[in-house]
């Protein structure tokens, strides 16, 4: 929400509306898209993603190295929350980012 707002109010300054305006409202777009449409599974063992709104479907297959969206937690080597120290916050970070060794380069 906070994209599509930011998008909204820069769509009203001059010069600005033609550029950078409908660029990040199209990014507000997406995300509140994909916000009804993603859902990230934490099982016991796994960390999966998955579609669908009420009913969760497995997710595509990954189309960049092919195979199921399910990484173990085991295969997690780094990972960072942003902003840090949201973790612990009712809301929670905006962006947890990982690198993870299961998936063939």
């Amino acid at each position: 929400a906070i994209f599509l707002t930011a998008g909204v109010a820069l769509d009203l300054i001059p010069y600005i509306q033609l550029t950078l305006g409908p660029l990040v409202t199209l990014l507000g777009v997406l995300f509140l898209v994909q916000t009804f449409n993603v859902r990230f599974v934490f099982t016991e063992k796994n960390f999966e993603l998955r579609t669908g709104g009420d009913g969760l479907e497995d997710a595509r297959e990954n189309v960049v190295v092919g195979g199921a969206n399910v990484w173990t937690y085991d295969s997690f080597v780094n990972y960072e929350f942003f902003p840090k120290g949201w973790q612990d916050t009712p809301q929670g970070p905006i962006l947890v980012y990982f690198k993870e060794t299961q998936t063939p380069s």
